[in-house]
């Protein structure tokens, strides 16, 4: 199967997880794959879509499904189309696209 990161389609954060093909998952979690299998690109985007900075971009763009004023009921329908179109700090995209750790 190979690595993958996977989150919850229906979340009130989103909680990306790095899967290296050992986890059973259902039709409710999408799979993101990378062009590397290096396992080190998979943490690096792991980190960027747990951030903050990501949770409140997509917190802006993605529907939410919640409860109204009580914002602990808020819950965000995280689409796999939005999640692609979330913006990535240069310095990311240089580090994934030459396939080597260069943030270190």
């Amino acid at each position: 199967m190979g690595h993958g990161l996977t989150y919850a389609k229906i979340a009130t954060h989103m909680h990306v997880l790095f899967n290296d093909g050992n986890r059973v998952l259902n039709e409710h979690a999408p799979v993101l794959r990378l062009q590397s299998e290096n396992p080190d690109m998979y943490h690096l985007v792991t980190a960027v879509l747990n951030s903050s900075s990501s949770l409140l971009w997509l917190k802006q763009i993605c529907f939410n499904k919640g409860g109204g004023e009580d914002e602990e009921r808020d819950r965000f329908e995280l689409q796999p189309g939005k999640v692609q179109q979330l913006p990535i700090p240069p310095v990311v995209c240089d580090c994934l696209q030459s396939d080597r750790n260069t943030l270190s």
